[in-house]
């Protein structure tokens, strides 16, 4: 009977001197994707370095990001823990997968045209294989739930004619402004049009859509 106490003593004195699993907070530097990054300790130089750190035991873990816009170019990102991802917020932080690769694949599929949201602001237009790609609209309208300062505030109307084929025929830009509360006003200035054909350019290239000052889309 003594040596039975001592053994459940000694039991529990082990399971007492044993650590348990803590929840960590690790802290991403970068706003890269580069595949074999690797975190030091709970510092990591990416978010899917953090992903994969975070699938330790223990936790609940926490990934904490600064702004920025970190892009996910690699292979598919995949969370198999129970990890909660903090950003600085919805208007400076934003997690991105591979737009171009989506938008094309959904024309590979069938579509005619993909229009794109999410970001707040205006972003390129493109064609590929003659099907019309609007990366992004900006915010139309709001009611004191948008930001309007800057570039937020700048935004467009894309009227767009097919024919029964699904063939790009016509397509025109209408800027628009958000002002007040965050009703759109047709924008005289053309601020919309002249974002959209310059980020076109820079970004897309050779592919890009011939956007003229007055609005009016034609193939390259």
């Amino acid at each position: 009977m003594r040596w039975t106490r001592m053994w459940l003593v000694t039991v529990v004195a082990l399971f007492a001197l044993t650590p348990a699993a803590l929840a960590n907070t690790y802290r991403v530097t970068g706003t890269g994707d580069d595949i074999g990054a690797t975190c030091f300790a709970d510092v990591c130089p990416t978010l899917r370095a953090a992903v994969e750190a975070a699938a330790s035991p223990g936790g609940p873990h926490t990934i904490s990001l600064p702004a920025g816009t970190y892009q996910l170019t690699q292979r598919q990102l995949l969370l198999n823990s129970n990890v909660t991802i903090a950003g600085a917020g919805a208007r400076t932080t934003a997690i991105r997968g591979n737009p171009e690769a989506f938008a094309r694949t959904a024309i590979d599929a069938g579509a005619d045209l993909v229009l794109g949201s999410g970001p707040h602001v205006l972003r390129a237009m493109e064609f590929y294989k003659k099907r019309l790609i609007a990366y992004s609209l900006g915010d139309f309208a709001g009611y004191h739930n948008f930001g309007i300062d800057g570039v937020l505030g700048i935004s467009a109307i894309l009227r767009v004619k097919l024919d029964a084929t699904g063939k790009f025929l016509a397509g025109r830009i209408v800027p628009v402004r958000l002002v007040g509360a965050g009703q759109p006003v047709i924008d005289s200035s053309g601020a919309g049009t002249s974002v959209i054909s310059e980020l076109s350019r820079e970004d897309i290239g050779a592919h890009a859509p011939h956007i003229s000052p007055s609005g009016v889309i034609s193939e390259p």
